[in-house]
């Protein structure tokens, strides 16, 4: 997880009780890969929850490129990406960034967004899960 995150993901992982690695991140430029390359190699890591759009408290965005070594990084890994892409809809630029998933070509990414954030803020909250061959809608209070 990036460094500093979200704190709801680790209240999340802490109730299921996993383990959570801190990876440094860069205000500007997001997670450091090579820490995550060097955390790789030294610990079993199973999954990688990451925000690589409007990330949730620092608001950087990983660019393209970023996106595409990532997805390679974590392939040659085998590690899945849990990409948190629920603020993506508050992306206020001519083009929308498009999520790492568009890079993953090994359906090793789940890919879970939102537009509750922008159609009813601070309300409800209306949950998009996206796997290679599922779609599902969760809905709850």
């Amino acid at each position: 997880m990036e460094n500093p995150c979200f704190y709801g993901a680790l209240q999340a992982l802490e109730r299921l009780k996993l383990k959570a690695l801190s990876i440094a991140t860069d205000v500007k430029e997001g997670i450091d890969l090579d820490a995550l390359v060097q955390a790789l190699q030294h610990y079993p890591v199973k999954a990688c929850w990451l925000m690589t759009n409007s990330q949730n408290p620092l608001g950087f965005t990983l660019t393209p490129e970023k996106k595409a070594r990532l997805i390679e990084i974590l392939t040659a890994h085998n590690v899945t990406l849990i990409e948190d892409d629920v603020y993506s809809e508050l992306y206020f630029g001519r083009e929308k960034p498009l999520p790492a998933k568009a890079w993953d070509k090994q359906d090793m990414t789940l890919h879970c967004s939102s537009f509750s954030k922008c159609l009813v803020p601070g309300s409800a909250s209306v949950g998009l899960r996206r796997a290679s061959t599922l779609a599902a809608f969760s809905i709850y209070n």
